[in-house]
């Protein structure tokens, strides 16, 4: 019980939540986008990241059970086999016959010893639940337990377009390295710049913290003449447009999916947008205009 329940159990049941989460939070998207995904032909990669979230969920599912099979078996082995224990003394103490105290110790021993394997069992299960129930609860505290950014005191507006980083350097939370490393770059208003590398280069933290879903660890990012943590939360989203790279689509029709940041679009623009090639580039439109 101990082998099954101890922190290196608890640390695959939180990899083990993590994978069946990640799956049914990509099936309800896949279900949900199905004839989104076969209007504009990309049934093909949206299935694959769905397929690729169950691989996932198997390769942590088969990890658990491997992990749980040699203590489960010898758990089993050892609770269902105590009345081979109460035969085998049974045979040794009567062979100088059988008395009343005996059969009375007998008849306690058969009715209390399932018992006593029941409990055990149900102390087993409970325990496992309660490793699935603190997981949940720690997943909570940690969404509870996260702190806004906070707000400038004397907020400032961003004179035009520009974004400037200087020096800026970030690292994510229990992490030893640096995702962003001492980064200086200028892009003027009007330029187009693409962020080119390979995967877990940095391309997406890069672009969060402009947006400023985290404040940097050192140096500073300027948008329009403006370091944006003087800039109120609001004028900031007014001003930095961004597309998250996973996508959700919500609920509703393709139409409210489309002018989310433009309430007030009328439906031949946003047919206009999506004839365009890009809902993208629409958001972005709509951000600036």
């Amino acid at each position: 019980m101990a082998t099954m329940t101890g922190a290196k159990m608890r640390t695959k049941m939180k990899e083990y939540q993590d994978a069946l989460g990640q799956m049914s939070n990509e099936a309800v998207e896949y279900v949900r986008g199905i004839p989104v995904v076969k209007t504009f032909g990309q049934s093909v990669f949206s299935f694959k990241r769905f397929k690729a979230s169950i691989d996932n969920y198997e390769k942590w599912v088969i990890a658990y059970t491997k992990q749980l099979r040699l203590p489960m078996m010898f758990y089993t082995t050892a609770i269902n086999a105590v009345f081979a224990v109460l035969i085998a003394a049974a045979l040794f103490m009567t062979q100088n016959g059988v008395g009343n105290a005996f059969l009375l110790n007998l008849l306690f021993y058969i009715i209390f010893t399932p018992i006593i394997t029941v409990t055990l069992t149900k102390i087993m299960f409970s325990s496992e639940n309660q490793m699935i129930v603190a997981d949940a609860l720690e997943r909570i505290d940690s969404v509870m337990a996260l702190t806004p950014m906070p707000e400038p005191i004397r907020p400032l507006c961003p004179k035009d377009n520009s974004v400037v980083l200087d020096d800026v350097s970030f690292r994510y939370q229990n992490t030893k390295a640096n995702a962003l490393d001492r980064i200086s770059l200028q892009i003027k208003p009007g330029e187009h710049v693409a962020l080119v590398g390979p995967s877990g280069g940095g391309k997406t933290t890069l672009a969060s913290v402009i947006a400023r879903f985290w404040d940097v660890s050192r140096g500073r990012i300027i948008i329009g003449g403006v370091d944006v943590k003087e800039i109120p939360k609001k004028q900031l989203m007014d001003t930095v447009s961004f597309v998250f790279q996973d996508s959700r689509l919500l609920k509703t029709s393709i139409l409210e999916n489309v002018r989310m940041a433009k309430p007030d679009a009328t439906r031949e623009e946003v047919i206009k947008a999506l004839e365009a090639g890009s809902a993208a580039i629409f958001f972005q439109k709509c951000r600036t205009g």
